[in-house]
């Protein structure tokens, strides 16, 4: 939704999607800056407060992400953009801006950072080496158990395919083992062959 801000009337013009935003009915007379101010929690206030009043000075646009305190009681998470206009032909000074509810985003992402965060801790403790390869097979993480087995840090590891020399596989009986034949090689070799033969129409 947006919106606008007259500095010297105090005053705070918004749409119909803004004020649907706070669960406010559109109102037929501009709101007192006030009472918006009063939507936004007290953690938050000093916050925006702030970068409103470095706004006035610099003259800078803003944007910032914080919490407002809705009608129905729910609080929601909104991203607010603005920018200084000064008054020309006798108008007064005003901040002219969009706020947009990011509430669902937001919550998406903790979501997925918390289970990111869970099968990372399961990982770490499996008693069994896992190694996490890229598309390439180059590895990106592992767990301390891999690192114990293959006595290379995660950072010593990562970077490397399973056909770095360095390895110098071998079977049971002693003979070479190259790196190409490594299980994990011999998958993602076989999966670019298969989209290589779709690409074609084979």
């Amino acid at each position: 939704g947006s919106w606008q801000l007259d500095f010297a009337a105090s005053e705070f013009h918004g749409s119909d999607d803004l004020f649907g935003i706070f669960d406010w009915p559109p109102p037929t007379a501009p709101v007192p800056f006030s009472r918006v101010m009063d939507a936004i929690p007290a953690a938050d206030r000093e916050d925006v407060n702030n970068i409103l009043k470095a706004t006035l000075e610099t003259h800078q646009p803003f944007a910032i992400e914080h919490h407002i305190m809705r009608c129905d009681g729910t609080v929601r998470v909104v991203r607010s953009v603005g920018q200084f206009v000064s008054g020309l032909g006798g108008g007064s000074s005003r901040l002219v801006g969009s706020t947009e509810d990011i509430t669902k985003n937001r919550e998406g992402g903790q979501a997925r950072r918390e289970r990111e965060e869970y099968y990372r801790a399961v990982v770490s403790a499996m008693a069994e080496g896992v190694v996490v390869q890229d598309a390439a097979g180059a590895i990106v993480s592992c767990n301390h158990c891999a690192e114990g087995i293959l006595g290379l840090t995660e950072d010593e590891l990562r970077g490397r395919t399973s056909i770095d020399p360095r390895w110098r596989g071998i079977h049971e009986d002693g003979s070479p083992f190259p790196g190409a034949m490594h299980p994990a090689m011999v998958t993602l070799d076989r999966k670019s062959t298969r989209l290589n033969s779709s690409h074609l129409g084979i």
